[in-house]
């Protein structure tokens, strides 16, 4: 088994709209994520974090990230959460101000 660390997705989001992170994990492949939420606007954000399993979007985390470009930001760290093959991480904001995700992944194949 390989296991291979890679910077999946890095992305500046400014909707409410439920956003799917550019990365979906491949077959064969087992993967833990690293998720880093940054606030790019100058209001306090509610960020949602889900993994979705192709199907059903399962709610993982909410959180308030605090106002001022620079300064607020959270990591979610998802070791615990193994992301199976097909899964992907998608984030939700309650308001349309910018905030930045960076998905960093280590992922396990079979290769």
């Amino acid at each position: 088994m390989a296991r291979t660390p890679l910077n999946a997705s890095i992305e500046q989001i400014a909707t409410t709209s439920l956003t799917t992170l550019d990365y979906t994990v491949p077959a064969s492949t087992v993967s833990t994520a690293f998720l880093v939420l940054t606030n790019a606007s100058t209001s306090i954000l509610d960020l949602s974090v889900y993994v979705n399993d192709g199907t059903t979007n399962f709610l993982l985390v909410r959180d308030k990230i605090a106002a001022g470009i620079g300064k607020g930001w959270i990591v979610k760290e998802l070791p615990t959460q193994k992301l199976n093959a097909g899964f992907t991480i998608k984030v939700q904001s309650t308001t349309t101000d910018a905030f930045n995700a960076f998905l960093s992944v280590s992922e396990i194949s079979d290769n």
